[in-house]
């Protein structure tokens, strides 16, 4: 089973990790209180106040082996790419939909922005590459895979946003990269299909709307109940000190604000709330 609650993970998994030492973030136990509205009714639903210690370290350990399953898995495809001759000309990409809150912000789970839910690996084996492996410290998007993958096939897909990441891929091709990614979650609404947009005008986005923009070391968070967070990634890697409230970053707030507007894809949900024209998803 994939890495995600429930987690059943194989017995012969699980028992590798059982009475291995694990390193939960505690501050599940702690009111959470400068979480933002949304994020603070989910963690009460959820009763992460109430876990005990040893509850909060299996849901860890159940994590781990589930992710030691999917390796596992991932090997044997891997194996049988090359048992049949087709590792030569095969790409593969290895990325996941979503990370996992294990405590960290008092939270578990996904449909947060922060770190440990947003930032997802994305591992890329081209045989064309050669074999020595690089790590890029960039800031890359899912919405990227669409184009590269199109540009793999010899096609292009109109349409839909995201940069060819051969930029990166191949160095020969060169061009700036910007390092920026746009992130939304209608957390408990459903994605709209477009026959379900035709809803009444509404002033401002659901409240358990949220949008994220990451540039650079910079990360900004948008609710929609209108409370912000500003976080420098680089520097706060936990991302502890919210400093959307910081006068001396007010012109990084502003910008980050104005640039996940004009960039972001115009079928998402602020736009149709704010331009006046649609209602705002299910």
């Amino acid at each position: 089973l994939a890495p995600h609650p429930p987690l059943f993970p194989p017995q012969e998994f699980l028992e590798r990790f059982l009475e291995a030492p694990v390193v939960v973030d505690r501050s599940y136990r702690a009111q959470a209180s400068e979480l933002p509205r949304d994020l603070r009714r989910r963690r009460k639903g959820q009763r992460i106040p109430r876990l005990r210690d040893e509850e909060a370290d299996n849901i860890v350990r159940a994590y781990l082996a589930s992710l030691a399953w999917t390796d596992w898995c991932v090997g044997r495809l891997l194996a049988g790419l090359e048992a049949l001759g087709l590792d030569r000309d095969t790409v593969v990409v290895y990325t996941s939909d979503h990370g996992e809150l294990l405590g960290q912000h008092g939270l578990f789970g996904k449909r947060a922005f922060y770190e440990g839910a947003a930032r997802v690996p994305l591992l890329i084996r081209d045989p064309r590459c050669g074999s020595k492996p690089r790590i890029l410290p960039r800031v890359v998007s899912h919405l990227d895979l669409a184009a590269t993958f199109g540009t793999w096939a010899g096609t292009s897909i109109d349409g839909l946003p995201g940069r060819d990441l051969r930029a990166l891929l191949e160095p020969d091709l060169g061009g700036p990269w910007v390092d920026e990614a746009r992130l939304e979650s209608c957390d408990g609404l459903g994605l709209p299909e477009p026959a379900d947009l035709q809803q009444p005008v509404q002033p401002q986005p659901p409240s358990a709307m949220s949008w994220a923009l990451r540039r650079d070391q910079w990360k900004y968070l948008a609710h929609g109940t209108g409370e912000v967070e500003l976080y420098d990634v680089l520097e706060d890697p936990g991302e502890l000190r919210n400093l959307a409230g910081d006068p001396g970053q007010a012109a990084v707030l502003r910008q980050c604000a104005e640039r996940l507007r004009e960039g972001s894809p115009s079928t998402w949900s602020f736009h149709r709330t704010e331009d006046g024209r649609t209602g705002a998803p299910r």
